[in-house]
């Protein structure tokens, strides 16, 4: 289980499904966050092997985004953070998370979700 869904709690009960997204939004937009604005956001993926790592750093490394891979040398399992600037919006995000979300599964890897900062 990722770190959003054990922070905002896991559905324990059947029910509509929760929006993460759109609470970390809310969330920014009670901190005070201008999100007409640019801002960086940080997105975070983890994988248990090195060559599923290399595709994902491959797949997702883009023009304006920096990726950033942290393997561990004997076991090979990895964290991967993505950080690009974006104004951040529920449609952009959601297009995001499931392009991230795809990366990770093609390598059996888990998307943890994503982080932006109140200010630009």
């Amino acid at each position: 289980m990722g770190f959003l869904k054990r922070f905002l709690g896991g559905a324990s009960e059947p029910g509509p499904p929760v929006d993460v997204d759109a609470q970390v939004i809310e969330a920014l937009r009670r901190s005070g966050a201008d999100l007409a604005q640019p801002r960086e956001v940080i997105h975070y993926l983890y994988f248990g092997t090195e060559p599923a790592t290399h595709a994902a750093v491959v797949r997702l490394d883009r023009d304006g985004r920096f990726v950033h891979a942290v393997i561990d040398p004997d076991t090979g399992k990895s964290s991967v953070k993505v950080t690009h600037t974006a104004v951040v919006t529920l449609d952009a995000i959601h297009a995001l998370r499931a392009e991230f979300e795809a990366a990770a599964a093609e390598g059996g890897g888990e998307y943890d979700g994503w982080e932006a900062a109140a200010g630009p």
